[in-house]
C-alpha cells in the first residue's frame, strides 16, 4: 500500500482534463523526488505545497512539523534535516519544533511555536 501525500496547488483540478498545469506536475515529480531520496520520510508526509520563492512545505502529521526545502533538495541534505529535528524533540520534548528550514546553504532553522 502506498499512502501518497496530499498536493496542495493553487489550481483547482478540472475533472475530464488529461493534463495537469505545469506547476503541479513539477510539484508532483518533485514529491517523486523526495520519495526517491528517501521513502521514510515520504511516509510521513500529509501534505505538500509550494512555499515562497519557488520552495516547498512539505508537512508531516506526527509529529506536526512544516518542512522548508529548496527544490531539488540532495537526499544528504534531508538526513541532516531529520538528524536536527529528532536532536530538537530530544532536548526539549515538551516544545516539539513547528518547523525544519532547510532553505540555507549549511544552515538547518528549528522554529518552534513559542518563538516570537
Amino acid at each position: 500500500r502506498l499512502d501518497l501525500p496530499i498536493l496542495e496547488t493553487e489550481y483547482p483540478f478540472v475533472e475530464g482534463r488529461r493534463i495537469m498545469p505545469s506547476r503541479t506536475r513539477v510539484l508532483a515529480s518533485e514529491v517523486n523526488r523526495l520519495m526517491q531520496a528517501d521513502t521514510a520520510f515520504l511516509q510521513m508526509l500529509s501534505e505538500v505545497r509550494w512555499g515562497k520563492d519557488s520552495s516547498l512545505v512539505a508537512r508531516w502529521s506526527k509529529p506536526d512539523v512544516d518542512f522548508l526545502l529548496p527544490f531539488g533538495l540532495s537526499a544528504k541534505r534531508l538526513r541532516e534535516g531529520l538528524i536536527v529535528l529528532a536532536h530538537a524533540i530530544n532536548q526539549t520534548p515538551h516544545d516539539l519544533p513547528k518547523s525544519v528550514d532547510l532553505r540555507f546553504a549549511d544552515l538547518v532553522v528549528v522554529r518552534r511555536a513559542n518563538e516570537n
